[in-house]
């Protein structure tokens, strides 16, 4: 969701995950809401941002990341 620039919408958090099922219908709900591309499309939006994650690894590193974000696809 971090890549898709929706964590801060998303219903899934990886800090809220419990020991029921419950983190996994909103892991779901969020891959049905933001993830059309790489469900159901050719992926072409995932591969653009997975290559952008490539040739920044660091964008999602520490306090900085906060402030970075992919480039919207």
């Amino acid at each position: 969701m971090k890549l898709l620039d929706v964590d801060l919408e998303s219903e899934f958090r990886s800090s809220s995950l419990d020991k029921t099922l419950d983190g996994f219908e909103r892991l779901k709900k969020d891959l049905q809401r933001f993830g059309a591309d790489f469900l159901n499309g050719d992926a072409s939006q995932f591969r653009k941002l997975a290559e952008q994650l490539k040739d920044n690894p660091q964008i999602f590193s520490g306090f900085g990341a906060l402030n970075k974000r992919v480039k919207k696809a």
